[in-house]
């Protein structure tokens, strides 16, 4: 460090040290509250963008997951149907006209689904689903 450098810090230290020496105790306790508010402002704010953060995150990760799982059963349920009915055998009879009931299925059902995330309020949608869970759950005796 330079012999000026030296001299500048040396000269704000004494600043500084001379503006506290001087500072009347109402002065100090006033200095003292605002340095309090400005951490506080300066740490909420931290707080807050981390908290963001985290949100955001967190809502990506589960709206992957609800992704993965819906691409999942799709593609599993597909299979088993397209299976069940003979559609992945050399020759399959009328071919086109299950590829076609097992698309249906596959379209109806996923309309349902984006159906039920529309809905403004979310009781309805649970309502309509509650019912066509108890009629699944009834006639294929199976349970969620």
């Amino acid at each position: 460090m330079s012999s000026l450098s030296k001299l500048r810090k040396n000269a704000e230290n004494y600043k500084i040290n001379e503006f506290y020496r001087n500072m009347t105790p109402e002065q100090y306790q006033e200095g003292i509250r605002i340095a309090i508010q400005n951490t506080t402002d300066d740490l909420t704010r931290k707080y807050n963008a981390n908290l963001e953060k985290l949100k955001e995150e967190a809502n990506r990760n589960i709206s992957q997951s609800a992704t993965l799982a819906i691409d999942t059963i799709s593609v599993e349920l597909l299979y088993e149907l397209g299976r069940q009915l003979g559609c992945f055998e050399e020759n399959a009879e009328y071919l086109e006209e299950k590829i076609d009931k097992v698309r249906d299925i596959y379209i109806n059902t996923m309309e349902a689904i984006n159906k039920y995330t529309r809905y403004k309020k979310g009781n309805q949608a649970r309502k309509d689903f509650e019912k066509k869970k108890h009629k699944v759950e009834k006639m294929f005796n199976v349970k969620f």
